[in-house]
Protein backbone atom coordinates (compact mmCIF):
# COMPACT_ATOMS: atom_id res chain seq x y z
CA UNK A 1 0.00 0.00 0.00
CA UNK A 2 1.22 3.51 -0.81
CA UNK A 3 0.37 4.89 2.64
CA UNK A 4 1.56 3.43 5.92
CA UNK A 5 0.97 4.28 9.53
CA UNK A 6 4.05 5.42 11.39
CA UNK A 7 4.90 3.97 14.80
CA UNK A 8 3.15 5.71 17.70
CA UNK A 9 6.49 7.20 18.75
CA UNK A 10 6.78 9.13 15.46
CA UNK A 11 4.22 11.90 15.94
CA UNK A 12 4.03 14.18 12.89
CA UNK A 13 3.80 17.84 13.82
CA UNK A 14 3.25 20.85 11.61
CA UNK A 15 0.25 22.93 10.66
CA UNK A 16 -3.20 22.22 9.29
CA UNK A 17 -3.04 21.71 5.54
CA UNK A 18 -6.78 21.26 4.98
CA UNK A 19 -10.01 20.33 6.67
CA UNK A 20 -11.57 17.22 5.14
CA UNK A 21 -14.58 19.26 3.99
CA UNK A 22 -12.33 21.17 1.57
CA UNK A 23 -12.40 18.08 -0.68
CA UNK A 24 -16.21 17.80 -0.59
CA UNK A 25 -17.83 21.25 -0.67
CA UNK A 26 -21.25 19.88 -1.66
CA UNK A 27 -21.24 16.62 0.35
CA UNK A 28 -23.46 15.71 3.26
CA UNK A 29 -22.65 16.39 6.88
CA UNK A 30 -22.67 12.62 7.52
CA UNK A 31 -19.75 12.03 5.17
CA UNK A 32 -17.81 14.84 6.80
CA UNK A 33 -18.53 13.79 10.38
CA UNK A 34 -15.86 12.80 12.86
CA UNK A 35 -17.45 9.33 13.13
CA UNK A 36 -17.23 8.82 9.37
CA UNK A 37 -13.57 9.88 9.24
CA UNK A 38 -12.63 7.82 12.29
CA UNK A 39 -14.39 4.67 11.10
CA UNK A 40 -12.76 4.74 7.66
CA UNK A 41 -9.29 5.42 9.09
CA UNK A 42 -9.85 2.67 11.69
CA UNK A 43 -10.67 0.23 8.87
CA UNK A 44 -7.33 1.06 7.23
CA UNK A 45 -5.03 1.42 10.24
CA UNK A 46 -6.75 0.22 13.43
CA UNK A 47 -7.32 2.30 16.57
CA UNK A 48 -5.88 5.85 16.54
CA UNK A 49 -3.75 7.80 18.94
CA UNK A 50 -6.20 9.47 21.30
CA UNK A 51 -5.76 13.03 22.49
CA UNK A 52 -7.66 15.81 24.19
CA UNK A 53 -11.05 15.81 22.49
CA UNK A 54 -9.82 14.02 19.40
CA UNK A 55 -7.60 11.48 17.69
CA UNK A 56 -4.78 11.29 15.16
CA UNK A 57 -2.87 9.00 12.84
CA UNK A 58 0.73 9.78 11.83
CA UNK A 59 1.24 8.58 8.27
CA UNK A 60 3.87 8.23 5.56
CA UNK A 61 3.42 8.41 1.80
CA UNK A 62 5.93 5.84 0.53
CA UNK A 63 5.92 7.38 -2.97
CA UNK A 64 7.01 10.89 -1.92
CA UNK A 65 8.34 10.44 1.62
CA UNK A 66 5.83 12.99 2.93
CA UNK A 67 4.92 12.53 6.58
CA UNK A 68 1.50 13.85 7.48
CA UNK A 69 -1.27 13.49 10.01
CA UNK A 70 -4.95 12.62 9.64
CA UNK A 71 -6.75 13.86 12.75
CA UNK A 72 -9.87 15.28 14.27
CA UNK A 73 -10.02 17.86 17.02
CA UNK A 74 -11.91 21.02 17.81
CA UNK A 75 -12.12 22.04 14.14
CA UNK A 76 -13.26 18.60 12.94
CA UNK A 77 -11.62 16.13 10.53
CA UNK A 78 -8.42 17.52 9.01
CA UNK A 79 -4.95 16.86 7.66
CA UNK A 80 -1.70 18.38 8.87
CA UNK A 81 1.95 18.36 7.84
CA UNK A 82 5.07 20.47 7.78
CA UNK A 83 4.61 20.77 4.01
CA UNK A 84 1.59 21.87 1.96
CA UNK A 85 1.48 18.89 -0.42
CA UNK A 86 -2.21 18.84 -1.32
CA UNK A 87 -1.67 16.26 -4.09
CA UNK A 88 -0.59 13.65 -1.53
CA UNK A 89 -3.41 14.58 0.85
CA UNK A 90 -5.95 14.36 -2.00
CA UNK A 91 -4.64 10.91 -3.00
CA UNK A 92 -4.92 9.76 0.60
CA UNK A 93 -8.43 11.21 0.94
CA UNK A 94 -9.52 9.25 -2.15
CA UNK A 95 -8.33 6.07 -0.39
CA UNK A 96 -10.17 7.02 2.82
CA UNK A 97 -13.40 7.85 0.95
CA UNK A 98 -13.29 4.50 -0.89
CA UNK A 99 -12.89 2.54 2.36
CA UNK A 100 -15.96 1.09 4.07
CA UNK A 101 -16.46 2.26 7.68
CA UNK A 102 -15.33 -0.15 10.40
CA UNK A 103 -17.36 -0.57 13.57
CA UNK A 104 -15.57 1.39 16.27
CA UNK A 105 -16.11 3.99 18.98
CA UNK A 106 -14.12 6.66 20.81
CA UNK A 107 -15.49 8.82 23.58
CA UNK A 108 -14.24 11.62 25.79
CA UNK A 109 -15.59 14.13 28.27
CA UNK A 110 -16.13 17.73 27.22
CA UNK A 111 -17.39 20.78 29.08
CA UNK A 112 -20.83 19.96 27.66
CA UNK A 113 -20.91 16.21 28.37
CA UNK A 114 -19.60 12.97 26.91
CA UNK A 115 -18.89 12.99 23.16
CA UNK A 116 -18.90 9.73 21.18
CA UNK A 117 -17.89 9.10 17.57
CA UNK A 118 -17.48 5.99 15.45
CA UNK A 119 -19.64 3.57 13.51
CA UNK A 120 -22.11 0.77 14.29
CA UNK A 121 -23.05 -1.78 11.65
CA UNK A 122 -21.16 0.32 9.11
CA UNK A 123 -23.15 3.50 9.89
CA UNK A 124 -21.09 6.43 11.25
CA UNK A 125 -22.33 8.41 14.27
CA UNK A 126 -21.45 11.44 16.37
CA UNK A 127 -23.35 11.90 19.64
CA UNK A 128 -23.11 14.14 22.66
CA UNK A 129 -24.61 13.12 26.00
CA UNK A 130 -25.47 16.35 27.79
CA UNK A 131 -24.13 16.96 31.28
CA UNK A 132 -26.69 16.94 34.03
CA UNK A 133 -27.03 20.37 35.68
Amino acid sequence: MRFERLPRTEFVGGHKVANREAFYPARSAQLLSTGDFLSRLWALFGPPEEGDEGFSYSLLDRDTGLRFRAYSGASGPAYGSRENDLEVIEAFERLVAATAPADCELSHETDFGRYRAGARNGVPFDTRDRKES
